[in-house]
């Protein structure tokens, strides 16, 4: 299933999610299975390459989780059961001067357009090694969560933050992480190491959920629960890390289509937590961080519910016109994106928070169809219902 939108929904969670596929793919001196798009009447001999590459900077640093996931100081021992952040940042410079500049990022990639031409597409990878060597974590379970750039005149900066939660079955010792950076066109690249040390921890206490006991995957939305016609199963996914006080996430995407249109998805994401004090917390936290980002001026709207015990849908009607400044921005700097975070109901049930979030086609938009809040909002009593102590 396709889920290639820019904006994250879940994003103080999981840190990095890619929505969909590339309109025009394309390979072009790249590392073996990275995708790149580009337009190809813009590579020629006056496009604006870099010079060259350099890794400046891989340390290893404590996290903070509450109340929001921050990076604090430096650290070189961790436990079994710690979570671990990684900083990264490279450096580069550009071959001639230029008026427009331009940047995005998907996942580990970050693509640079200079004067309406896709420049430079840079790859990042981190790896961790035990005391043997061997390959014990990289970039499918070492999460991205954040990262940006700096500018001085033709030289640039970029950084990049990541966290990994120690398993038990990590022995103690030393152990390497590596970060490797590469210019895909240019062929540039640039690594850089830094050691660590694992030590014993304490095993979690496990956690008895209560009163809704069940794992989520038993009472997520079924295909067979969807109202109208048009559904299909998408991707399930339970997550072995949650990185927070839940006990269990769990996740269900569907897609819809009217004809041979795509409109979009619906993901269906599930945190069970261990009491609905617990549970409560986090809804209320998140809550308050929308109202306050509203009053701030977010053009995102924030609208009570009467789903659950009770629940609220986060409204983002910019995006549902095609002629809106937020599209027009988008797609003149990032022409291959299909998609982009829609509004999503979120409602707590017990000890169970539920997001139902939609993502808005461009495509299906241009003929003025997208999913509608009424949708989501039956979406959400429908698995509001199914959520039984």
């Amino acid at each position: 299933m396709n889920r290639f939108s820019v904006v994250f929904v879940f994003g103080i969670i999981i840190c990095s999610m890619a929505f969909g596929a590339l309109a025009t793919r394309v390979n072009y001196r790249m590392l073996p299975s990275t995708p790149i798009s580009i337009r190809p009447q813009q590579d020629n001999n006056g496009t604006t390459r870099i010079n060259g590459v350099e890794m400046t900077t891989l340390v290893t640093k404590e996290v903070v989780m509450k109340p929001f996931m921050q990076f604090g100081d430096v650290l070189t021992e961790f436990k079994q059961g710690d979570i671990i952040g990684v900083y990264l940042s490279y450096s580069f410079s550009w071959n001639k001067n230029f008026i427009k500049y331009e940047s995005g990022g998907l996942g580990n990639d970050t693509y640079i357009y200079i004067d309406g031409n896709l420049s430079a597409y840079f790859v990042t990878t981190v790896t961790i090694y035990d005391p043997n060597g061997k390959l014990v974590a990289d970039n499918n379970n070492i999460y991205q969560c954040g990262g940006g750039g700096t500018s001085a005149g033709s030289s640039q900066a970029e950084g990049r933050r990541y966290i990994v939660e120690v398993p038990f079955t990590w022995e103690p010792g030393k152990y390497t992480i590596e970060a490797h950076v590469e210019e895909l066109f240019t062929g540039f690249k640039d690594s850089k190491d830094t050691v660590l040390t694992i030590l014993l921890g304490s095993p979690t206490e496990v956690k008895h959920p209560w009163p809704v006991a069940a794992e989520p995957q038993n009472f997520v939305l079924k295909l067979n629960d969807l109202p109208g016609e048009g559904w299909t199963q998408g991707d399930e996914i339970s997550y072995s890390t949650t990185f927070s006080d839940c006990t269990a996430r769990y996740e269900s995407y569907f897609d819809k289509t009217v004809g041979n249109l795509r409109i979009g998805w619906v993901c269906i994401h599930i945190e069970q937590y261990e009491n609905p004090e617990k549970a409560n917390e986090t809804f209320s936290n998140d809550l308050e961080m929308r109202i306050e980002s509203e009053k701030a001026g977010d053009p995102r709207k924030v609208i009570m519910e009467e789903v659950g015990d009770k629940g609220y849908l986060h409204d983002n009607p910019e995006r549902r016109s095609i002629e809106s400044s937020f599209w027009k921005r988008l797609l003149e700097t990032t022409p291959w994106v299909d998609g982009a975070e829609g509004s999503h109901v979120i409602f707590i049930k017990e000890n169970i928070v539920v997001t139902v979030a939609c993502d808005y086609r461009t495509e299906a938009l241009s003929q003025g169809l997208y999913i509608t809040n009424d949708e989501l909002i039956q979406l959400a009593k429908i698995q509001a219902a199914k959520i039984v102590p």
